[in-house]
């Protein structure tokens, strides 16, 4: 918890992996919503650019899990503390 006793929108406890995952798949997620829509509802080329920004969603995603995988099975987050994000393992 930080000073006025509230939490911080990004887990300390968590790997930076695993936070820039959960961050690419919500926003992915958002993208592609908002893609859709846009494209079934104006037909117009925002809809594309929304989905170039959707793959680039998934291609963080799929290297932050390739990371986040990586380091689950060798171990590398098995006495995982919190700490500041400045200062977390990947």
């Amino acid at each position: 918890m930080n000073r006025q006793g509230k939490r911080s929108f990004i887990p300390r406890d968590k790997p930076k992996s695993w936070i820039v995952l959960t961050i690419a798949c919500l926003s992915g997620l958002a993208f592609g919503l908002v893609s859709v829509l846009l494209d079934s509802a104006l037909g117009s080329s925002t809809g594309k650019l929304l989905g170039a920004a959707l793959s680039g969603c998934f291609l963080t995603a799929l290297v932050s899990a390739f990371v986040y995988m990586r380091g689950l099975f060798t171990g590398r987050y098995r006495d995982l503390q919190a700490r500041p994000w400045r200062e977390q393992v990947w």
